[in-house]
């Protein structure tokens, strides 16, 4: 998968006014019938995912792309410099970018003083002083393990104020926002890291996705 991830090509469109994508442009995208119906079935929860999740936006169209993402996912890394290229290459499109830190919650993470699930809840505090992408753009970038050291620079990189970030971060109210975000996923049905939703349609819940089919999906909700 990381593969057809990093050979794929993104290709800007003109910008035009949202429409939602048929099942049968969804098809011709080469998404299949049971996706469909699961991305069908999650309306409601996607419906309310401007109340429950915590994310930051990259651009600002009318076209909705939500990448839910783990700092210790070596495909998210893969991803992360492809969805900034196509956030800047097509205006129309905002990636809603969801702190989802699915690995730094198992045992074998925190054995290892894996900190993913830490900087998950940094970055959502990180949107009081308005950086949480920033932060989260900046600890994508570096590579390695996610540790104490790997935060502190990345929070340098971001004009981060990272002691006022810790404390809110250890606040009851951002532990309930990360902890939605883990729950928003497993209501639309994921299970590990990356996971892409073009526009309504739940496409990681197809195994071997690609960024060539979020180009197609992107071009369907246009027309």
């Amino acid at each position: 998968m990381v593969r057809l991830i990093l050979i794929a090509i993104f290709s800007s469109f003109a910008a035009t006014a949202n429409a939602a994508i048929s099942d049968e442009a969804a098809r011709a995208c080469g998404v299949t019938s049971q996706t469909i119906a699961a991305s069908h079935a999650a309306a409601p929860v996607l419906a309310r995912f401007e109340r429950d999740a915590a994310f930051a936006d990259r651009g600002a169209g009318p076209i909705r792309i939500i990448e839910f993402a783990d700092y210790s996912c070596p495909a998210c890394r893969a991803l992360h410099p492809h969805w900034i290229a196509f956030a800047r290459a097509n205006l129309d499109v905002r990636i809603s970018v969801v702190e989802y830190p699915i690995y730094g919650r198992t045992i074998v993470s925190r054995a290892t003083g894996n900190q993913t699930l830490n900087a998950s809840r940094i970055a959502i505090a990180a949107a009081a002083q308005g950086k949480q992408l920033a932060f989260h753009d900046a600890l994508m970038r570096i590579p390695g393990r996610v540790d104490d050291g790997a935060i502190r620079l990345a929070a340098e990189r971001a004009g981060l104020d990272l002691p006022q970030a810790l404390r809110r971060a250890n606040s009851a109210p951002v532990i309930a926002q990360a902890d939605r975000n883990l729950a928003l996923a497993e209501r639309l049905g994921f299970v590990g890291t990356p996971h892409v939703v073009v526009d309504g349609i739940l496409l990681s819940l197809q195994r071997g996705w690609t960024l060539e089919q979020v180009n197609c999906l992107v071009a369907a909700a246009r027309r």
